[in-house]
C-alpha cells in the first residue's frame, strides 16, 4: 500500500523535470529583463521577409535604433532557428516557436517581445522597422 504514493510522487518529480528540461529550451527566457527579441518565423530561408528584414537591418540608422533599443534578431526559417546569426539547437528552436504559439511553415510572421517577455506585436504583413522602434519607445521601460 506504501508503494502507490510512491509511484505517485515519483510521476510528478518526472513531470517537473521535464517541464524544467523544456523550459530551459525556451531562449526567451535568458532574454527576459535584458533585451527585447525580434522574431521573425518564416516558412524558408529565401522566404522574401527574411531578405527584407536583412536589408532594413543592414542600414547603418536602423542597425543603430535596433542596438540602441537593447533588441536581439531570432530567425526561424522552416525548422531551423538561430539568435543573431548562431544557430540554435534543435530543442531551443522548437520552445521558441511553442512560446510564440507558431509552427514551421506558417506564413512569415513577425514578433516583438518585450523585456518582460510578452508578445508586444505580431505581424504578417505591414510590419515597418520605423513603427516597431515606435512601440519600443512608448513602452514603460524605455521612458
Amino acid at each position: 500500500m506504501k508503494l502507490l504514493p510512491l509511484v505517485g510522487l515519483a510521476t510528478l518529480l518526472l513531470a517537473g523535470v521535464a517541464a524544467t528540461a523544456q523550459a530551459a529550451d525556451n531562449p526567451l527566457l535568458a532574454e527576459r529583463w535584458k533585451t527585447r527579441p525580434l522574431i521573425l518565423v518564416a516558412p524558408t530561408a529565401d522566404d522574401p521577409q527574411v531578405s527584407r528584414l536583412r536589408e532594413e537591418l543592414a542600414q547603418p540608422a536602423n542597425r543603430e535604433a535596433f542596438v540602441e533599443r537593447e533588441m536581439v534578431l531570432y530567425t526561424v526559417a522552416g525548422t531551423a532557428g538561430s539568435r543573431n546569426d548562431q544557430p540554435l539547437r534543435p530543442e531551443q528552436t522548437l520552445a521558441l516557436l511553442k512560446a510564440l504559439d507558431a509552427r514551421p511553415g506558417q506564413p512569415a510572421t513577425l514578433y516583438l517581445v518585450g523585456k518582460d517577455g510578452g508578445i508586444k506585436v505580431r505581424e504578417e504583413q505591414g510590419w515597418s522597422l520605423k513603427a516597431l522602434f515606435g512601440t519600443i519607445d512608448r513602452m514603460p521601460m524605455r521612458r
